[in-house]
């Protein structure tokens, strides 16, 4: 009997036809966007929070901050959801880094309650900010009006742009592994490895826009770790919290969790820190791929009796080693007076710690 390449076809469209309404579903589960993952597209908040858009507008040229915020409205910020809840997170975000330490009542007061609403911490804005709700596809928020402010953050915006075709697999894997789905797995772990020679392209393209001078003498300064006072009607509170940093993408802990070796270190220390820095539905993403992973072995058991995935789990490894050694390069350039990144960790000691966890034995 032949076969009947039209039912064929048409059993491929649909499988096609569930996998895509499964996709959908686990972004909105998520916090994701089909097309650009952990990326968000920024909007206008209602026109009763114009004084925020106006704010967001002015903010890199205001000379005097303290006293035009003094002069601002308190916003309740309860009835935003969404991308409004996002972008009002962005604005007074940046805000707060200007000020600081010093948090007048008109930004304190929304600020302690758009945070609460996104179970994000109040001392410090974080890359949720700089790098995921904030580019359309420019820059929309600035601090300092700087092209090295933009091109700072243009690099991790565009390399989780870039990552969004990989999350589909990406979060698939653990199934894929449980399932005994080699082909899937390899295919996966194939197109990883293309991925970070991606990665390492964008952001060797992008970091020499960043001039070093205006980086660390007018930009890094506004990204202090130093404690802040939240002013509030009747009180007032001193929180300090980590600035925003690379490390705080969802990506990052996913990647890891597929490729690195687990093991102790200040790697391991740094991400489980950074968790509580991620917005609460790419934390839940993350947390519950690295337990399902365990649950089924992981990648590396997975690939012992399979040489094809093997192949490709090196090759993925490799690859990401390699990225990693080039932002140690380029980090320790940037960062050459300091011992601390811009979410105020030791980067040498933790960032040595993950080339290792993805470059020995890589073939193993």
């Amino acid at each position: 009997m032949g076969v009947c390449v039209v039912g064929v076809v048409a059993i491929e469209m649909r499988a096609g036809a569930r996998r895509e309404v499964r996709w959908h579903g686990v972004c909105a589960r998520y916090g994701l966007s089909p097309d650009l993952g952990f990326l968000g597209r920024p909007r206008r908040l209602p026109p009763r929070f114009g004084a925020w858009e106006v704010l967001g507008a002015r903010l890199a040229s205001i000379e005097d901050l303290p006293s035009y915020l003094a002069r601002m409205p308190v916003l309740d910020p309860s009835s935003l959801r969404g991308e409004d809840l996002r972008r009002a997170y962005v604005i007074l975000g940046f805000a707060v880094q200007r000020v600081r330490p010093e948090i007048p009542v008109a930004l304190a007061e929304p600020w302690i309650g758009v945070c609460g609403a996104l179970d994000l911490p109040t001392g410090a804005v974080t890359a949720a900010a700089t790098d995921l709700w904030n580019w359309d596809p420019e820059l929309k928020v600035s601090m300092t009006g700087t092209r090295t402010e933009t091109e700072f953050h243009r690099i991790p915006t565009l390399i989780l742009k870039r990552a969004a075709r990989e999350l589909p697999g990406l979060l698939r894997v653990a199934e894929d592994v449980g399932a005994g789905r080699s082909g899937a797995v390899a295919a996966t772990l194939r197109s990883l490895a293309r991925f970070f020679l991606d990665a390492k392209r964008i952001f060797d393209g992008v970091w020499k826009k960043v001039d070093p001078h205006t980086f660390y003498d007018v930009y890094r300064p506004l990204l202090t770790t130093a404690p802040v006072v939240l002013h509030t009607r009747g009180a007032q509170k001193v929180v300090k919290s980590q600035g925003p940093s690379a490390g705080q993408s969802a990506l990052f802990v996913i990647l890891d969790a597929v490729l690195a070796d687990e093991t102790p270190g200040p790697h391991a220390d740094f991400q489980k820190e950074m968790l509580a820095y991620m917005p609460l539905p790419h934390r839940a993403l993350a947390t519950g791929l690295r337990a399902d992973l365990r649950a089924v072995g992981g990648v590396k058991q997975f690939a012992e009796s399979r040489p094809r995935v093997a192949k490709w789990r090196g090759a993925a490894r490799a690859a990401y080693a390699d990225f990693r050694r080039f932002h140690y390069a380029v980090a320790t350039r940037y960062l050459i007076r300091t011992d601390t990144g811009t979410g105020g960790s030791d980067f040498r000691p933790m960032l040595r710690d993950a080339i290792a966890k993805t470059s020995s034995s890589s073939s193993s």
